[in-house]
């Protein structure tokens, strides 16, 4: 069943990571490249340390564009306080995660708070699309029809 599915399953699991003392220029650049809302930000042992997020961003660009202040450094702009989904956790745990907050991703840790990758809203309906198109093509799970 759908709301079973392990989040591990669904996440993007090869999603960048930031550091820091990175320039959010460069975190722009990834984020647009990869087409992910944000993106953990790890300490030198690969931990989680943050979050950065088009938000984030965002706000650094107004600070630019307005004060023609420097773009700063993620460390300047992250979110310290994080919540964040354990790859363990089914469907059903984060549309309910979701459900609740404004965010659009959540990084996805492992039991020592290393990144293992990122979900987002957009992963959700993914999921949920070819879950869909499989019912479609092979009839409902449950196989009870009509």
């Amino acid at each position: 069943m759908l709301k079973n599915l392990k989040v591990s399953t669904c996440m993007q699991k090869k999603s960048a990571t930031f550091k820091k003392d990175q320039n959010i220029t460069e975190v722009v650049a990834t984020l647009i490249k990869e087409g992910i809302p944000g993106g953990p930000v790890v300490n030198e042992q690969n931990e989680l340390i943050g979050v950065i997020t088009e938000d984030n961003c965002l706000k650094a660009t107004i600070g630019n564009l307005y004060y023609d202040q420097p773009y700063g450094i993620v460390g300047d702009y992250m979110n310290s306080e994080v919540e964040v989904i354990n790859g363990d956790a089914t469907m059903f745990d984060l549309t309910e995660v979701f459900s609740k907050s404004p965010a659009h991703c959540y990084p996805v840790v492992d039991g020592k708070r290393r990144p293992i990758g990122v979900i987002s809203r957009r992963d959700i309906l993914i999921a949920v699309k070819r879950h869909q198109d499989k019912e479609l093509k092979n009839g409902p799970a449950s196989g009870h029809r009509g």
